[in-house]
């Protein structure tokens, strides 16, 4: 059952990047998650690769409630806080968001999305302190440092925009640094 967790989580993180057989790719992901929890019920992580899918499908309500089953089961998953705190900060409350990010870090420190989404967090509370406070705080690593660094000029962005009323608009994320164009 463990196994078969896992193995869903990674096709689901396959489609996650993208791909022509995209939809094929899901359904596979979901029914092994699916015969995963068939078989260990009791288990977090059969509903943590059932949140991912749904997470995937747009389908955040049954995401919510897998991953929510998963803590239960298990609290001190870390993987299944982050995935709930990016959900809340899509679809709201904020400060749900920011709670799982905050106890996905607690768990592990080292989950640099979770550190990134948390400043994300923040930054829609406008907490511009602790925005600054969580960038700081990441390892001096060349590619954190200069992810770290891009993400810092974002921020500073949308405060300027807020303080000033300006209606800005994001990008859509970017997985590959490499991809990233420095203007």
């Amino acid at each position: 059952p463990l196994i078969m967790s896992m193995a869903a989580v990674a096709r689901a993180r396959l489609v996650y990047k993208g791909g022509a057989d995209r939809f094929e790719q899901v359904k596979m992901a979901q029914q092994l998650a699916e015969r995963a929890l068939n078989l260990a019920p009791n288990r977090c992580e059969p509903y943590y690769a059932l949140g991912i899918v749904y997470y995937l499908m747009s389908e955040q309500e049954r995401g919510i409630e897998m991953l929510q089953r998963a803590l239960e089961l298990s609290n001190s998953y870390p993987e299944a806080h982050d995935l709930l705190g990016r959900i809340y900060l899509d679809k709201g409350p904020i400060e749900l968001a920011v709670e799982h990010f905050q106890s996905a870090l607690m768990l592990d420190p080292g989950m640099f999305n979770a550190r990134f989404d948390l400043a994300r967090g923040y930054a829609l509370q406008r907490d511009w302190g602790r925005v600054g406070g969580m960038l700081v705080t990441v390892e001096d690593n060349t590619i954190d440092t200069q992810l770290g660094s891009l993400l810092w000029l974002r921020f500073a962005m949308w405060r300027r925009a807020a303080d000033e009323h300006i209606h800005v608009t994001a990008p859509e994320p970017v997985d590959d640094i490499s991809t990233m164009t420095v203007l």
